[in-house]
């Protein structure tokens, strides 16, 4: 994520628009975003200020109040996915979409499986590849699977946290 832009700067883009500057003509002569200028002005006229708000992090999670049931049903049951663990809050009368159960998750997740290692994999040189059909994704795809040797497969079970398999 990108820091904000300083406090100084702010206060000259909102100073050159109050003083009568087009918004367009202020983002230009600062070189910042089109959008920005109202935003900051917005800001500096119900705020008195021009710094920033917090980056990121100020939503509450919104199970926070049933944090030790979610906890306690993926202790007593880790292999629960996502769509099982919906059903189970459900059934406790807890509404909640999969993204919000997925984001304050303890951290081990079924979802965090071995196989997202060699998706990760795949992925990086389906990207590299760049193909521009689906005829030719799929056949890149196919030749790429084959690459991955079964020790490998073995390895990221172990990294895992497999170790016995």
């Amino acid at each position: 994520m990108t820091r904000p832009y300083s406090n100084d700067l702010r206060e000259r883009v909102v100073r050159a628009h109050l003083d009568g500057e087009p918004i367009r003509s202020v983002a230009a002569r600062f070189g910042v975003s089109v959008s920005s200028v109202p935003k900051w002005v917005a800001r500096y006229r119900a705020t008195g200020s021009v710094a920033p708000g917090r980056i990121g992090g100020h939503r509450p999670w919104l199970l926070e109040p049933h944090r030790e049931s979610v906890h306690a049903l993926v202790a007593a049951t880790p292999h629960l996915t996502l769509d099982r663990l919906q059903e189970q809050l459900a059934h406790e009368g807890i509404a909640a979409c999969r993204d919000t159960i997925w984001r304050f998750l303890p951290p081990y997740s079924p979802d965090l499986h071995p196989i997202e290692q060699a998706f990760a994999k795949i992925k990086h040189w389906m990207r590299d590849a760049q193909m521009h059909t689906v005829e030719d994704t799929w056949r890149h795809l196919g030749a790429l699977l084959a690459t991955i040797e079964p020790r490998e497969c073995q390895n990221y079970i172990r990294n895992a946290g497999y170790g016995s398999t």
